[in-house]
């Protein structure tokens, strides 16, 4: 099954989660104004998707102080050496 929206994700729970489960999770309390409120909320909210764009032009540098830099490597190997000094 794709998941293209959230309808999807409540249709996949719906078939997955035991019932008395989904009915509390996908309800609200006594009149369930707020529940009501925010489904109407999300929906007006539109997501454009962003397809066929130019991405030629695209890099990961960034200007902190002065020169444009990106070193992902030395960002890995502290993120490492810290958790592998943890024992983690």
């Amino acid at each position: 099954m794709d998941i293209l929206e959230i309808k999807d994700l409540e249709t996949l729970a719906q078939k997955r989660v035991p019932k008395m489960f989904f009915d509390y999770v996908n309800s609200g309390s006594w009149t369930e104004t707020t529940y009501n409120e925010n489904v109407s909320d999300f929906q007006k909210i539109k997501l454009r998707q962003r397809v066929a764009i130019d991405m030629s032009n695209r890099t990961l540098a960034t200007k902190m102080v002065k020169p444009k830099s990106f070193n992902a490597s030395s960002y890995c190997s502290n993120w490492t050496n810290r958790y592998a000094k943890s024992g983690w």
